[in-house]
């Protein structure tokens, strides 16, 4: 799913790769929890939005052509 905000994406890629140095850097290649919990965050809160903001918008739509449309005015 693409991520239209530039800050969105940025601050993504900047845990991506912190979460890629961490692995490298463990003998085993373990990554913390934190950081997964971090990035996990950072995608979904984005990604929720534009759930609600759809929801909203056909609600919407339902109502104008409910009073409007439907009853001319």
């Amino acid at each position: 799913m693409p991520l239209w905000h530039r800050g969105d994406r940025e601050r993504i890629a900047g845990l991506i790769r912190r979460i890629r140095e961490k692995a490298a850097s463990h003998p085993e290649g373990k990554i913390p929890e934190a950081d997964c919990r971090r990035l996990a965050t950072a995608y979904y809160f984005p990604w929720e939005h534009g759930i609600v903001l759809g929801t909203l918008a056909l609600w919407g739509l339902g109502y104008l052509l409910y009073h409007f449309i439907i009853y001319g005015g």
